[in-house]
């Protein structure tokens, strides 16, 4: 790329971004990053990632002793290296990306949103790419996941002791107010199925009915 005024205001544009953000040659192999790429990947040398691959510059650990990012047996399973095998300059791609990051003595497993655009600078063809951290995202999806799984368990189990203790000699003092508690475990398992699907979008927020959990029934005992 040549030194001159649209390659500085193209850096400076790059340093505005809110994302870490790499321009590539045709080859996918790094030419310059902004600032927030630098601080977050924790690159310290342009030089000593300069025309590498991104495997390379993220420091994964498959390109690790001498291997290159597209050359180990790994790269195959690789989703950013099955796109670099496969991309034409002209497409817009975004893909995820799961990299094992050796960097600074440090090991991270970085969850990736890539993005893949083509750029013309100085009549020539180059590749911008810019990064998502998708681990904060995707830990948050788990532990929801997680937090709904329990709470629908515990659910269910409340729901199971009562048609075991309906069954006991003591059934007759709770009958009474069995089918109550059924009633609110039910609710309980509902407004769970409701939340589920509000995380997935499988349900329209602006249609959900917020009810009281207590009812007027309870009130009464």
């Amino acid at each position: 790329m040549k030194e001159n005024e649209n390659t500085d205001n193209f850096q400076n544009m790059l340093n505005a971004l809110p994302y870490c953000t790499a321009l590539l040659d045709k080859e996918f192999k790094l030419v310059t990053y902004n600032k927030r790429m630098q601080d977050k990947i924790g690159i310290n040398n342009l030089k000593g990632v300069l025309s590498e691959r991104p495997g390379h510059v993220f420091g994964c650990v498959h390109a690790q002793d001498g291997l290159k990012c597209g050359q180990t047996d790994k790269c195959r399973e690789c989703s950013l290296n099955q796109l670099i095998d496969h991309y034409e300059i002209s497409d817009s791609i975004s893909l995820e990306c799961k990299i094992i990051s050796v960097l600074n003595g440090s090991m991270n497993a970085l969850e990736l949103k890539v993005h893949i655009n083509a750029v013309n600078l100085d009549q020539d063809s180059y590749i911008m790419m810019t990064l998502e951290n998708q681990n904060e995202q995707k830990r948050k999806e788990l532990l929801n996941r997680t937090f709904i799984h329990d709470l629908m368990n515990t659910a269910t189990g409340l729901t199971s002791l009562i048609d075991y203790i309906e069954l006991t000699e003591d059934a007759k003092n709770f009958c009474e107010y069995s089918p109550l508690i059924k009633k609110q475990a039910a609710y309980i398992m509902e407004e769970i199925r409701a939340h589920k699907g509000l995380l997935t979008g499988n349900t329209d927020s602006t249609h959900v009915n917020y009810e009281y959990c207590i009812s007027d029934d309870i009130l009464k005992c």
